[in-house]
């Protein structure tokens, strides 16, 4: 039990909650440590009960628990404040049921986190996300430990052409759009907080989920520019944070069209054994 338990320790899911910790403290001082609580755990108490429900169904012997509650606690991260309960509950377990009912072959396609928040929204219009895990509302400097954390965590899970291809085409564009004076206001909002530290946390902590992006830096590359296109072109269109989500969504699918469409390898022919009469 304790190798096994030094191992996780290790792992990257471990260090994923390490990170995410120092964030939901600093923004609970925010928005009030009971609020978040209540958000976080109903949250991630729906997503661990509906993944362990589909691995029961599923007959999978091992259930992976770390993951059921990141996507619990990345969803509750998002959320407003202000949620019903009820509506955190759902998307929390519409995050986790989507690893089971979006797949493709023995994966799934989309982050789970991004499907449960935007089918929460589109279900519940008057459910908001503030993003408030990024920290957004607390002062500037606070963007750094969020870039601290998210970088490390790009760097263990081998991910880090993925954020600085979206981070470099989302804000490129941007500024491209700006300097040939569009947008307005509109734009000139993404550039500060709190929708510049959605973007990062957004690039740094679910952009990179290792189950739903590639592994080789080329790939990732695209990937990360496909994301920050989508997200650019939803952001004129969208209110609120939902732009980065779509923009999310979008690049996963374009990622699971590339694998389809992707040479596969020949298969192997093997020649039959020679007969008794073969000699």
């Amino acid at each position: 039990m304790i190798p096994a338990a030094g191992r996780w320790a290790r792992s990257p899911k471990a260090l994923m909650l390490l990170a995410l910790l120092p964030l939901i403290g600093l923004g609970a001082t925010r928005d009030g440590p009971a609020r978040v609580v209540v958000q976080l755990a109903v949250a991630v108490v729906a997503a661990v009960g509906v993944d362990l429900g589909m691995a029961r169904v599923r007959q999978e012997g091992r259930f992976p628990w770390d993951g059921a509650v990141i996507c619990g606690l990345l969803v509750g991260m998002v959320l407003a404040p202000l949620t019903p309960p009820g509506v955190a509950a759902i998307a929390g377990g519409l995050a986790a049921l989507s690893k089971h009912m979006l797949r493709a072959g023995s994966t799934h396609v989309f982050n789970p986190s991004a499907v449960g928040l935007l089918a929460a929204g589109l279900a519940f219009p008057g459910s908001g996300q503030s993003w408030w895990g990024a920290l957004g509302d607390l002062p500037a400097p606070f963007i750094l430990l969020v870039l601290a954390g998210g970088t490390l965590i790009a760097f263990r899970v081998n991910r880090m052409p993925s954020v600085l291809a979206f981070l470099l085409v989302f804000f490129a564009a941007l500024t491209l759009v700006a300097a040939w004076g569009g947008g307005g206001i509109h734009l000139a909002l993404a550039f500060r907080a709190p929708f510049s530290n959605a973007a990062v946390f957004f690039a740094c902590f679910m952009l990179t989920d290792p189950r739903t992006s590639p592994t080789r830096p080329a790939d990732q590359a695209s990937y990360g520019a496909t994301t920050g296109v989508a997200s650019l072109l939803a952001f004129f269109f969208l209110s609120g944070f939902g732009y980065l989500l779509v923009g999310l969504l979008a690049g996963n699918a374009w990622q699971a069209l590339r694998r389809g469409m992707g040479p596969r390898p020949a298969a192997r022919i093997v020649e039959p054994a020679p007969g008794p009469l073969a000699r």
